[in-house]
């Protein structure tokens, strides 16, 4: 009977000869210290609470700039095309802006700047998130409420600086401006972000 536990003993201490390692998942106290006291578990929410507003606030600010800056972009693009259908079709059209109800497309006109063919793309209505705060530059028509920038066979237009800004920004901070600027000598526009004045 001593041999049988002998041989039972030296089976669980040891598998096919090698020694049998004990693993303990239960965390040891260290001597003198219990678990979290309360102050120490809120200054983790507090630090959490912290960062998880810090991230929201650069999150949601990321997405207002990039409302702005899609806008701009859609404005560069139908300049572009204004001024690739002028230059290929030795023709002469213009971008409208209508400030009533805030959108822009392209007219075909003639070289004294009367509409031949109006909005011969579909009107393309400003983000409603985002606000055009002034132009400067183009031809404004106050009766109409519109400002068009003219493009001409040659590849030149009309000199322009349009802002983009989210309407509910500070309008007092120029880093949250888009600025649009338009180039008269070539015709081709160029978007600047965070600056007011480029």
């Amino acid at each position: 009977m001593g041999a049988q536990n002998e041989t039972e003993r030296s089976r669980t201490a040891s598998v096919h000869g090698r020694p049998r390692l004990r693993v303990s998942l239960r965390r040891e106290a260290l001597p003198g210290r219990g678990a979290l006291t309360t102050t120490e578990l809120l200054v983790v929410l507090a630090v959490m609470s912290i960062l998880s507003t810090v991230s929201l606030t650069v999150y949601v600010n990321s997405q207002k700039a990039t409302s702005v800056r899609q806008e701009a972009r859609k404005w560069q693009r139908l300049f572009g095309l204004a001024r690739s259908w002028a230059v290929s079709r030795a023709g002469y059209y213009q971008v409208t802006y209508w400030s009533g109800q805030p959108s822009y497309w392209i007219d075909e006109i003639d070289n004294a700047g009367t509409i031949i063919r109006s909005k011969i793309v579909t009107p393309e209505p400003v983000e409603e998130l985002v606000e055009i705060s002034d132009v400067a530059g183009g031809i404004p028509d106050p009766w109409t409420s519109t400002i068009s920038f003219r493009f001409f066979p040659d590849g030149i237009s009309d000199d322009a600086l349009i802002h983009f800004i989210f309407r509910t920004a500070d309008h007092a901070d120029p880093t949250r401006y888009f600025a649009l600027k338009l180039y008269g000598p070539t015709g081709r526009a160029e978007v600047f972000e965070n600056q007011r004045n480029p």
